[in-house]
């Protein structure tokens, strides 16, 4: 054979070799090309919109990290700015259209000007700190000194008329109080805060009940787990749990009947730390929290957001007052 008709040959063994390879073996059929669809990738949950916005209700806030109070009007700008000594707490818009205020180390209230028409300072600001400032019916102010474990009740010249001792484990400035208010049975509600517990005192500081606002496992209060409290017209009481990161509403039992916490709110809320909490008339409760998110809301009994509130520029707020609604905070007619 020649050497061309060899080199045909063995390509021709090639040609077959290959063909046999690349064919179905034996007994197995050939799979059809079949093209699998690609997922679609999962829908990202809506998130909240944080930004400022309108809202329902004009309120006054307090902003505590930045030593002072707002007015947010309605389509959610800053209206009216009132600037504080030092960590505004507990705030009011009196009827007078005057601005009542805590701070740190005294209480003052504001005119419509910004001129201060009234103020109190506590004699030892190195050892005490102000939550609270509750106006009353005859002018004068009650006013819980932590570190000094007393409440007072102030008068329009300044003066303490009165003085009561409260029992407290926790004697530090910044871990005795927060929220105090006088019920109109004459009898003092005092937010211990250190201690986690709710006081009810006579007018002597005899302690009449105990409240848990954010009880552990076995019913122990929570260290910082009490804030804000306000006695309801049926003998009930709303409270804050500060650290509890709830709120709660007790009968006049001192059984907790209600409980807002993170469980029952959408996802993209945050409750750090929860402060001021006020009754509607419709029922519906507004509530603040510090370094939470957002900053201030409305929900109904069932739990049900019905408006929101968040902006940056306000900071650590600490309290929410719902403003151009009918009643006298001195009376006792604004549920806060």
């Amino acid at each position: 054979m020649t050497p061309i008709k060899c080199l045909a040959s063995l390509a021709l063994a090639l040609l077959i070799c290959t063909a046999v390879q690349a064919g179905p073996k034996k007994n197995e059929s050939k799979k059809p090309d079949v093209k699998v669809a690609k997922k679609a990738p999962a829908k990202a949950p809506e998130k909240i919109d944080f930004k400022p916005g309108p809202v329902p209700k004009r309120f006054l806030a307090s902003c505590f990290s930045q030593s002072r109070v707002v007015i947010i009007a309605k389509d959610g700008k800053i209206e009216r700015e009132i600037k504080g000594a030092g960590h505004v707490q507990d705030s009011w818009m009196l009827k007078s259209g005057n601005v009542l205020y805590s701070h740190y180390h005294g209480v003052r209230e504001i005119d419509p000007k910004g001129k201060i028409v009234w103020e109190y300072k506590t004699a030892d600001p190195g050892k005490t700190e102000i939550h609270t400032a509750q106006p009353l019916p005859n002018g004068n102010v009650v006013i819980a000194e932590g570190g000094q474990s007393r409440v007072l009740e102030v008068n329009r010249k300044g003066e303490i008329v009165k003085e009561i001792p409260i029992q407290t484990d926790n004697k530090g400035q910044h871990s005795q109080f927060r929220n105090c208010r006088k019920t109109a049975r004459g009898t003092y509600l005092v937010a211990c805060f250190g201690d986690g517990v709710i006081r009810e005192i006579d007018g002597k500081g005899k302690v009449l009940r105990e409240l848990i606002p954010a009880p552990d496992k076995d019913g122990k209060p929570k260290k910082g787990g009490a804030h804000g409290v306000v006695e309801l017209p049926n003998g009930n009481v709303l409270a804050s749990t500060g650290y509890g990161k709830s709120f709660v509403e007790f009968d006049k039992k001192g059984k907790i009947i209600w409980t807002l916490s993170q469980a029952d709110l959408p996802k993209d809320y945050r409750l750090n730390y929860t402060c001021s909490i006020q009754q509607l008339p419709n029922g519906n409760r507004v509530i603040s929290t510090y370094h939470g998110m957002p900053q201030f809301f409305e929900v109904t009994p069932a739990k049900k957001v019905v408006w929101s509130y968040n902006n940056k520029a306000l900071a650590n707020v600490s309290g929410i007052v719902i403003l151009d609604m009918k009643g006298d905070p001195a009376k006792g007619e604004i549920l806060r």
